[in-house]
């Protein structure tokens, strides 16, 4: 599972209590997407999907810049 795919499952299991299978399978429906109109997509109007969407960004930039450019 990539970095991007692992946090997004980790943040819809956290924010909206679904299985890492069903998460998963959502995240990548939608993939190509920036990640707020995902989470609006696949909970629609759902008032968590603001804080879910800046959690995302959040954890995504802590990742992209702890993470080495070569191995």
């Amino acid at each position: 599972m990539g970095e991007l795919t692992k946090i997004a499952v980790e943040v819809m299991v956290q924010y909206y209590g679904i299985s890492h299978y069903e998460a998963k399978n959502k995240y990548i429906e939608t993939s190509g997407l920036p990640f707020c109109q995902q989470i609006e997509m696949i909970f629609p109007s759902d008032p968590k999907n603001k804080k879910a969407a800046e959690e995302f960004e959040r954890r995504k930039l802590i990742n992209f810049f702890s993470a080495s450019s070569f191995p």
